[in-house]
């Protein structure tokens, strides 16, 4: 069986399913399902590997073989290296990144923290915390310096696109692959991880969906700006808007 020749490695919260499904669509990616194997990121994972080549069978006419776990995209931690691992596994493979705005992306994490039970439901966050690494997977700069030195073609693409423009985000993705870009229309219509239909099914039937306060957001504003400016000048890309 072949093993995945792409990789999107994140970020969370940043449209990493909307992304693995479109590309799904096009024929010529096969992506795994379900979607997140969380292989790379668990001590002892080449144990696991006749589990993990399973997920992806040889499929006729298909050039990428796609897995997508937004938790790899991250510096080494402990005795884990997950750059690292993909690279000594899969070589120097084709990466895949989606960055937002770290500020929304805090938000975003920490009501599905709730969703899981993992920090306590209130209708106001104000909590400037690093817990489950809720600030730090937001310093991307620093993650993707990482990465760079273990991946030579690493694809950035941002949030902000595939709010503004899906069908042209796709069309930069499928370039970067080299790809014809045979996603139909009609696939990139899906939204993922609505979180207003989500709080319905994980939160009491009137309880309102959780916001950050203006407080924490200023907070979070002013300790992303470093960061923000890091990643912009890294990706040549305007993220003056970040933070606001």
């Amino acid at each position: 069986m072949p093993m995945p020749n792409l990789i999107l490695a994140g970020c969370q919260k940043s449209g990493t399913t909307w992304l693995h499904r479109s590309l799904g669509a096009s024929g010529q990616v096969f992506a795994c399902q379900p979607k997140e194997l969380n292989y790379f990121n668990r001590a002892g994972f080449a144990a696991r590997r006749p589990a993990y080549e399973a997920h992806f069978p040889t499929t006729p006419g298909v050039r990428y073989y796609l897995e997508s776990t937004p938790h790899y995209f991250q510096i080494a931690a402990g005795t884990v290296d997950v750059a690292g691992n993909i690279r000594s596994t899969l070589g120097d493979i084709k990466i895949l990144l989606m960055l937002r705005d770290p500020v929304a992306r805090y938000e975003s994490a920490y009501i599905h923290h709730m969703m899981k039970k993992r920090f306590e439901y209130t209708p106001e966050i104000s909590h400037f915390c690093n817990d489950i690494k809720m600030l730090e997977l937001g310093h991307y700069a620093d993650i993707l310096r990482h990465w760079q030195a273990n991946f030579s073609q690493i694809g950035v693409f941002f949030y902000d696109d595939l709010q503004s423009n899906p069908e042209g985000l796709i069309a930069q993705v499928m370039a970067f692959l080299g790809l014809e870009n045979t996603v139909p229309s009609k696939a990139l219509r899906y939204i993922a991880n609505d979180r207003a239909s989500k709080a319905k099914r994980h939160f009491a039937p009137d309880a309102p969906l959780p916001r950050i306060t203006a407080e924490l957001r200023a907070q979070l504003a002013e300790y992303y700006r470093p960061h923000i400016a890091a990643i912009a000048q890294l990706t040549g890309r305007d993220l003056s808007h970040w933070g606001a």
